[in-house]
């Protein structure tokens, strides 16, 4: 895989520091973007959350082009005309991150979606930030899928549902949006595009869903998807709003 580092092109595997934070401990912060297949979708918005990170813990990382070193990473992996999930890693080794981008095919997966309740309550103090030591929403990602599901829902000690392990959430109650609000989430850049398409309210949500007609998925990769059984609460299967939103996430119908 061609891959991005040290300013300039590289082919083959990326050299980690064995006596650095990112290979020990798994220090350091990705963005996770898509190219459409023709070009790289909200770059800004992944750039700002991850400037935010490096800033709030006081990382030295100097990021390149990101709208353009991403679609190059796409290009010179033989990807255009294809949808790719592009990462942006910034492993941080000895006080410092140098950053390392990468592209690969994406197939977007079909809904509707069903998703478990994780079952162990989360409370995580690096929830705001994109953080590469991602192995609690991997487990819980693989015990829903090895239970038959789509994806985990994390929910907090008192039953506040957050969202899943890979993508925010949103309820339709009648003709309102709402998303879970509060601490605990990832600031969700496909949640910023959505609100700019549909009214999305933050509340507190339980897991007692009754008051909901539909549930939605939203991230980058996927865009707006529905959810037709969250726990046990079915939900009806909205595709129209769906369609409209992830035109904007994804770029395309």
């Amino acid at each position: 895989m061609i891959h991005y580092r040290d300013g300039g092109w590289h082919d083959g595997p990326v050299p980690m520091d064995p006596t650095g934070e990112a290979f020990k401990f798994g220090v350091g912060f990705f963005e996770t973007l898509l190219y459409n297949g023709e070009r790289i979708m909200h770059a800004g918005l992944h750039e700002e959350r991850l400037q935010n990170s490096l800033r709030a813990f006081d990382v030295a990382c100097e990021l390149p082009d990101i709208h353009a070193v991403c679609t190059e990473a796409a290009l010179r992996n033989g990807l255009e005309g294809r949808e790719a999930r592009v990462n942006v890693f910034c492993p941080v080794e000895h006080g410092r991150a140098e950053p390392v981008i990468l592209a690969a095919p994406f197939e977007r997966p079909e809904g509707p979606l069903r998703l478990r309740v994780h079952p162990d309550p989360v409370v995580n103090p690096m929830a705001g930030h994109k953080s590469m030591n991602y192995f609690f929403h991997l487990a819980a990602h693989r015990s829903a899928m090895d239970s038959g599901f789509h994806d985990a829902v994390l929910v907090t000690p008192n039953d506040e549902v957050l969202e899943t392990c890979f993508a925010a959430l949103v309820f339709r109650r009648g003709e309102q949006f709402v998303t879970p609000g509060g601490p605990g989430r990832l600031p969700s850049t496909a949640l910023a595009v959505a609100g700019g398409i549909i009214d999305i309210r933050p509340e507190f949500v339980s897991l007692d869903l009754r008051d909901f007609d539909a549930c939605y998925s939203l991230n980058t990769l996927g865009g707006m998807m529905p959810v037709e059984l969250l726990g046990d609460r079915r939900f009806a299967v909205d595709r129209t709003t769906c369609r409209t939103v992830s035109a904007a996430i994804i770029g395309k119908e």
